[in-house]
Order: structure tokens, then sequence, then C-alpha cells
């Protein structure tokens, strides 16, 4: 007599290999597991697609490394021919200006230069800087942004429902009110699979 592992393997010898769109939808029907054979069935499935998406995103790399290595270093290459012309440039129209100070602008058929005076470049030290405004009462210079602290609020208030809608309600224990602009909603169990050699994804298997 054969095992049910035997039935189960000439039950679907034929979906093992097939597309999986074929045990999709088989002659109109939904496929469904019933049992814990197939049950591991799908689990091979889901073993077998894993590392064969594994395998296309390490093909895909070696295809993509070697093209983003040689972009880059063009790039690299053409931005240091570029800046090198832009410091030529920038050298030539300083010294214009030093001569006369209304050529801001020079326009040439291929472009036009212009000169312009910057804001001085200003380097903060923000913790030194709040400390000087706080103990000489400078305050209205200091940004405060507000927020709730929900993971505390969250020990205190108590959880009610779920309403027909699947809406769970959050209650003040000490003044018995519903704790407006919070509204929680039903989700039914997060199902995982963990793949043997796979490692987990630290949910479980709960």
């Amino acid at each position: 007599m054969s095992t049910a592992e035997e039935r189960l393997e000439a039950a679907l010898a034929e979906a093992w290999d097939a597309p999986v769109e074929s045990v999709r939808a088989r002659e109109g029907e939904r496929f469904q597991i019933d049992s814990e054979e197939k049950l591991d069935w799908a689990l091979r499935k889901i073993a077998r697609i894993r590392a064969e998406e594994a395998q296309v995103a390490e093909a895909a790399e070696r295809r993509i490394a070697p093209i983003v290595a040689w972009r880059d270093a063009e790039v690299a290459r053409l931005r240091r021919d570029e800046e090198f012309f832009l410091a030529l440039v920038a050298d030539y129209h300083l010294r214009l200006l030093a001569e006369d100070p209304r050529r801001k602008t020079i326009r040439r058929p291929f472009g036009v230069v212009k000169a312009r005076a910057q804001q001085p470049e200003v380097e903060r030290d923000d913790r030194a800087l709040l400390a000087w405004l706080k103990e000489r009462g400078l305050g209205a210079f200091v940004e405060v942004v507000e927020r709730p602290s929900w993971g505390e609020l969250k020990k205190r208030l108590v959880p009610t429902g779920p309403t027909d809608l699947g809406e769970v309600r959050f209650v003040d224990p000490e003044t018995g009110e519903v704790v407006p602009g919070v509204v929680g909603r039903v989700r039914g169990p997060k199902v995982t699979v963990e793949i043997p050699g796979e490692g987990g994804d630290g949910d479980g298997n709960e």
C-alpha cells in the first residue's frame, strides 16, 4: 500500500512542474489546500519560487554591476572635465570683474556667464546656539515640534470594541472619554512562511 506522500505525489505529479497559472484555476475551480500533505507541496513550491527569484536577482546583479560601475566612472570623468573648464571660465570672469565691476554678465553664442554676489556660508552648532538662546530668554527663536507621545499614551488608554465596522476606539480610563483622532482597525492573523535555510523574518510562526 502506498503512503500518503506517495499518493499525493502521484496525484500532483502533473501539477508539480506545471505553470502556476494552471493550478490557480484548473477547470474553473479555485485550488485549495485541504491537507497537510498539500500544505507541504505548496511550501515546496514556495521554496522553489524563492530560490528562482534569488537566482534571477543574482543574474541581474551580475549584469547590472559592471554597467553601473562603467556609468559611475564615465560620469566622474565627465564631471572632472566640466569642473576643469568651469574653473577656467570663473577665473577669466573674475579677472574681468576686477577690471570692470559692471561686467557681471557675459553673453556669448555658446552660453551666458553670470557672476552674482552670495550670502556668507553659515556653519551652525545648534547645541551651542540653543543653549545661548535659552540662557538669554530668547525662546521666540527656538522651534518646538509638538507631537503626541503615542507609545506612552497607548499604555494608559483602554481599547474598546470592535464596532460593526471593525473599528477599535480608545478610552481614557481616568475620564471615561473616547480619545479623538485615534481609530484602530481589526486585522486578521498575519501568516508567514519560513523555508529552512532562508532564515526567519523575525515574525515567528505564530
